[in-house]
């Protein structure tokens, strides 16, 4: 967990990027000490782990909010769970800073979820034993204590049973010497978290300064892989998934910094259905702001005399009708930065390295030092991962070497 906020009015921890959920029910938000539910926030951290998580996975949140109480409304909800903000605070811009921050400053390090099959340790050898029939574990966590136990002497006692005959029982309790500790029988449970444990601390990359450009290029594999190698662990390299990322931060970057309108020389005209078109008339103003110069022409067009720099590669007409359907459709607070973020990912998409391109060496170091040198390499824009890690460990088990 990552801790968030210095200050009274944000605190709280959040999650690292390489730990994620299937759901939202692991957000938990207070407000003033007071447990609270707001889709508000909800999305604000949603948008903060976006492109940083994989499509439908959620992070943990545990954030204290202090606000006054005027900049928000506890009379939504009868238990007065759910809040409503108002319209003019400037909590959801702080908190999301304070997000951006934290995930900018994670620790460069990231834990690869890899599927059970790769996964195959010890633990898994007990999956084809035969259980004598049971119901499920149930009880307190005593009971299930004492039944897990159980079940692990029902486990030993199959394993040995071919080997060698039972020895024979104890009929005196013999004293302990002083300082001796008593062993007890191993958990069944316990092992296979450790085991669990164990093989995420395996899986997990610290990309510390220098990570890429001092592993041993290997060669690629199947058009799509870059294998590369440390002396301790064999690194799987997603050759589009890598590019995809470092051009998404490079074109993000460049339509950041891209505040100047460009003046076309001959006008555009701008046709829309009259939903679109009333939309458009109320956003005019804000669509200034992006670079976006509209002139009413009234009977549902407009007149586009000037447009930002970065829609050398877009439609700028399909854009904003684009903008003005996701809005309308949704009713929710689409932002033309939010289509024009699906838009740097179509492109950084298109232009990044395709499955069988062949990269030589110099390409592979080029691309190793810009990985070393970027921000969020940990996954492409989609959240799926850029690097696999396989200790040598593991494949000795796979040749039965361990």
């Amino acid at each position: 967990m990552l801790h968030i906020g210095e200050g009274a009015e944000i605190n709280g921890y959040i999650s690292h990027p390489s730990h994620h959920k299937a759901s939202r029910q692991y957000y938990n938000i207070f407000v003033n000490g007071r447990y609270i539910k707001s889709s508000e926030l909800n999305r604000v951290i949603d948008t903060a782990y976006q492109h940083r998580l994989p499509e439908k996975r959620y992070p943990v949140a545990v954030l204290y909010l202090t606000l006054d109480t005027k900049d928000f409304d506890v009379n939504v909800h009868p238990n007065k769970i759910e809040i409503k903000l108002e319209h003019n605070t400037a909590v959801k811009d702080e908190l999301f800073l304070a997000l951006q921050e934290t995930l900018s400053n994670a620790e460069r390090s990231y834990e690869i979820k890899r599927p059970n099959r790769l996964e195959r340790s010890e633990a898994d050898s007990t999956a084809n034993l035969e259980f004598p029939a049971s119901e499920p574990l149930t009880g307190t966590t005593k009971e299930i204590e004492e039944q897990a136990a159980l079940l692990n002497s029902v486990i030993s006692e199959d394993m040995t049973t071919t080997a060698a005959p039972n020895p024979p029982s104890k009929t005196t309790e013999m004293p302990l010497d002083e300082g001796e500790q008593e062993e007890k029988a191993p958990s069944f449970l316990s092992f296979a978290e450790e085991t669990a444990a164990k093989k995420n601390e395996e899986a997990a990359i610290d990309f510390s300064e220098g990570f890429y450009s001092n592993l041993r290029i290997l060669g690629q594999f199947g058009g799509m892989f870059i294998l590369a190698e440390d002396g301790k662990s064999l690194y799987v390299i997603d050759q589009h998934a890598a590019h995809e990322r470092l051009l998404y931060n490079r074109f993000k970057e460049e339509v950041a910094t891209a505040k100047e309108g460009q003046p076309l020389l001959v006008p555009l005209e701008l046709q829309v259905n009259h939903p679109q078109y009333l939309w458009l008339l109320q956003k005019i103003l804000d669509l200034n702001t992006l670079g976006f110069v509209l002139e009413d022409f009234g009977d549902n067009a407009f007149i586009m005399r000037e447009v930002p720099n970065w829609t050398e590669w877009i439609d700028p007409v399909a854009f904003l009708k684009d903008l003005a359907d996701f809005w309308l459709k949704q009713k929710e607070k689409i932002t033309a930065a939010d289509i024009l973020d699906d838009k740097i990912i179509m492109r950084a998409c298109k232009s990044a390295v395709k499955a069988n391109q062949y990269l030589t060496d110099t390409d592979i170091r080029f691309l190793f030092r810009s990985l070393d040198e970027g921000e969020d390499v940990f996954t492409c824009p989609h959240g799926r991962p850029i690097t696999v890690k396989v200790t040598v460990e593991e494949i000795k088990k796979w040749f039965l070497r361990s």
